[in-house]
């Protein structure tokens, strides 16, 4: 089976079809950064989940024994494997709830741009004419 290369033709055979690939786009993206608003209030009204209080005492993040009176080589591969345990362990909710609003907002702003290419594509008349 071959695939041209050199083809500008586009799947959908009508203009509300091709419209409406991008107006569903758009409503899942919105749907599913709605529903983690939630998972985000949540994360900030429980206590402990999102603590600020590992840059006290960050040595107490390491569990490791002994690991500080090492030298060399030695402590910098403990201590190296052991750094993202010990992030997650003092950190771990504000690294998750980063990590869900930059989700949220990805999802937004792709809503956004589906939206405005479903509008485009209601408004365009080239492409009509480009299929005629």
């Amino acid at each position: 089976m071959s695939v041209k290369t050199d083809t500008d033709e586009d799947i959908f055979s009508d203009l509300p079809s091709l419209a409406g690939r991008y107006k569903r786009n758009a409503n899942i993206l919105f749907s599913s950064s709605i529903i983690l608003l939630p998972l985000v209030v949540f994360l900030l009204i429980t206590p402990n989940v999102v603590r600020l209080n590992g840059f006290q005492n960050i040595r107490a993040l390491y569990y490791t024994p002994g690991l500080w009176e090492l030298s060399g080589l030695d402590f910098w591969v403990r201590f190296l494997f052991e750094t993202p345990f010990a992030i997650f362990r003092g950190f771990g909710g504000v690294v998750i709830l980063i990590f869900i609003v930059m989700l949220i907002f990805l999802q937004l702003i792709i809503t956004i741009k589906s939206w405005c290419f479903y509008k485009n594509i209601l408004n365009d008349n080239t492409w009509v004419k480009k299929q005629k």
